[in-house]
């Protein structure tokens, strides 16, 4: 398997993509104090959480199913927890001088995993059923593994495990707004 780092060739394929390296550019570029971060697929609650993102999306249609249908399991992927993103960009702060003008992948490189393996991680944490879908494809073809060891090297880590935010999202999409637990919504 190839694992990607920061001096992997970019090859955007959606207009966020194109977007995001273009932007990369411009900042390191034009300014000797950027740092730039690429991120994992973020999961975990947050005050305005990402319901369509990967492993929050799965988990909801576990809790609401009872069964998580999988398609283009082989699928590697890679995420981090929001909090530790939150983290991430504080150890930035901490550390710009030793940062600035670099790129650097922010992800749990312990959970690089496939769709597959992820899928059954979900149901053995929600008690949904698992079950495998070969007659239809993602549109979203993304399929890498991705190496955040450059950060790891300067000494930030990530701290919450994939689990853990299972249970997280689960106790989210659990939250009854009629019995005075907020729950987001969407403007």
């Amino acid at each position: 398997d190839n694992i990607c780092t920061e001096e992997t060739p970019m090859n955007p394929i959606s207009l966020y993509g194109k977007t995001k390296q273009r932007a990369e550019e411009l900042l390191l570029n034009s300014y000797d104090n950027s740092i730039v971060f690429r991120l994992a697929t973020v999961f975990g609650p947050s005050f305005r959480p990402r319901m369509d993102l990967l492993v929050n999306n799965l988990t909801s249609i576990a809790y609401q199913h009872g069964t998580l249908e999988i398609f283009d399991g082989h699928f590697r992927r890679n995420y981090i927890h929001v909090k530790d993103v939150a983290a991430g960009f504080g150890f930035a702060v901490q550390n710009r001088d030793r940062m600035k003008g670099n790129v650097y992948n922010l992800g749990n490189d312990s959970i690089n995993m496939t769709k597959e393996s992820l899928g059954h991680i979900i149901c053995e944490v929600s008690g949904a059923s698992y079950i495998p879908v070969s007659d239809r494809t993602d549109p979203d073809k993304r399929n890498y593994i991705v190496s955040s060891q450059k950060l790891y090297d300067l000494g930030y880590s990530p701290k919450i495990d994939l689990r853990k935010g299972i249970r997280e999202i689960l106790q989210f999409c659990s939250f009854d707004p009629d019995k005075g637990i907020p729950h987001l919504k969407n403007y």
